[in-house]
C-alpha cells in the first residue's frame, strides 16, 4: 500500500516506494493476486516488528494505533509519521 509505506518513510520519492512494495508484494502474496488470509496477521506482525525497537505488546499497539491515525489523517505533514515511540 503506497499511503502505508509514504507514512513509514515519508522522504522517500514515490518510485521508490513502488519498487519496495512490488518485491515485497510478490515476497507476501506467493505471487497470488492477493495475500491469503491466513498470512494476513504473519505480515501485519512482521511489520510491526520491524518498525518496533522493542518486543513489547504496548510499543506494537502504540506503533498501530498511530498509523491507522496517520491513515485516517492522509495529507498530514509530519515527517516524524513512524516515530511512535518518542514523546
Amino acid at each position: 500500500n503506497l499511503k502505508l509505506a509514504q507514512i513509514l518513510r515519508p522522504t522517500s520519492d514515490v518510485q521508490s516506494l513502488k519498487v519496495i512494495i512490488d518485491k515485497e508484494w510478490i515476497t507476501e502474496s506467493d505471487g497470488q493476486p492477493k495475500i491469503p488470509d491466513t498470512k494476513i496477521f504473519d505480515s501485519i506482525f512482521e511489520l510491526v516488528d520491524v518498525w518496533c525497537p522493542n518486543i513489547n505488546a504496548e510499543e506494537y499497539r502504540a506503533f498501530l494505533e498511530a498509523v491507522r491515525f496517520r491513515m485516517r489523517y492522509d495529507g498530514q505533514k509530519d515527517h516524524t509519521a513512524y516515530d511512535v515511540l518518542t514523546g
